[in-house]
């Protein structure tokens, strides 16, 4: 948490190697652990611009929009993410929790699946398709209730 001497580790390291996603990474994530969102955001960008298929990189993006409540800007990158390194437990569970969030009910499904192949003691499954079967009963209702509504009427 010593922000300002990392920050400079950091920019010495880029300064050196204009080309190291893993210094712009850093520092991105630094200046996300601190709070400075905007810089985090630019930093990261850039690394993502130097390797837009890396799955930590992806991850990290994710994050911060996550931090500033874009659950739904966040998905992409966790797609990305689980498509480059899909057994990585930690990005699953993002991208799982994620498309709960926001109701993307294609996305929790491939998740869960994904997590059954790679992890299956994962204690984490049976909640998250406890929460995928609430979502999907959910979304059922709302699909059916204009008819349901129109049914009764008649």
């Amino acid at each position: 948490e010593e922000y300002i001497p990392a920050e400079k580790i950091f920019i010495d390291v880029i300064s050196h190697n204009p080309k190291s996603v893993d210094g712009y990474e850093g520092l991105g994530n630094m200046y996300l652990q601190s709070g400075q969102l905007d810089q985090a955001r630019e930093t990261l960008q850039f690394a993502l611009r130097l390797s837009p298929d890396d799955a930590s990189v992806n991850v990290s993006m994710a994050e911060l929009e996550l931090k500033q409540g874009n659950q739904k800007a966040a998905l992409p990158f966790l797609r990305r993410a689980v498509a480059k390194r899909p057994k990585n437990p930690r990005y699953l569970d993002y991208y799982i929790e994620t498309s709960l969030e926001v109701g993307s009910l294609k996305d929790a499904r491939q998740g869960i699946q994904t997590l059954k192949e790679v992890n299956p003691e994962n204690k984490k499954i049976e909640e998250f398709e406890s929460r995928f079967q609430e979502k999907k009963e959910e979304y059922i209702q709302k699909t059916n209730a204009p008819e349901g509504e129109a049914s009764q009427e008649e």
